[in-house]
């Protein structure tokens, strides 16, 4: 843990992952420490109905890195060398830490999905993320299986509170 004797001493190598910061706890009446922040990596897993029979990548990655208790950042991405058989709403799971209270939308960029969506919508509730899109003036509609090829590839990220 870095010693601060002044806005001086500290610099940025100073922090790091494992650090504590010492937090009064009121109900026990007692300092508890909290983590700064934590890194790491995730696996996506994109599945189509819950499932992802024969689905293989190419690329499936994921980072995180969570600030104290209550916020978290996440990456991902996601390209698939066969989209499989299965078939269904399209959801990726494996959040490294799950969403508190409302879902959250997260950024979403695309390539090689359908030619009729224009745009594409990250919904993360829990540990999953279900992908929405809008096409023409029909509205916002779940993503599936038919949205996908074999070489569809998604890059999602985000902040959203932690449960």
């Amino acid at each position: 843990m870095a010693t601060i004797n002044g806005l001086s001493t500290l610099a940025n190598t100073d922090i790091a992952v494992g650090d504590f910061v010492p937090i009064y706890d009121t109900s026990a009446g007692t300092d508890k420490k909290a983590a700064l922040f934590a890194a790491g990596s995730w696996t996506p897993a994109l599945k189509f109905g819950g499932n992802s029979v024969g689905m293989t990548y190419s690329t499936q990655t994921g980072k995180y890195v969570q600030i104290a208790t209550g916020l978290i950042w996440v990456g991902m991405q996601i390209t698939l060398s066969a989209k499989g058989s299965s078939t269904g709403a399209a959801t990726i799971t494996g959040l490294p830490v799950g969403v508190a209270g409302v879902s959250t939308t997260l950024n979403i960029m695309w390539n090689t999905l359908g030619a009729s969506v224009t745009t594409l919508q990250a919904l993360a509730s829990g540990t999953t993320i279900t992908l929405y899109s809008t096409t023409g003036s029909t509205g916002l509609a779940g993503v599936t299986d038919a949205t996908f090829a074999n070489t569809s590839t998604l890059w999602i990220g985000g902040c959203y509170a932690v449960s």
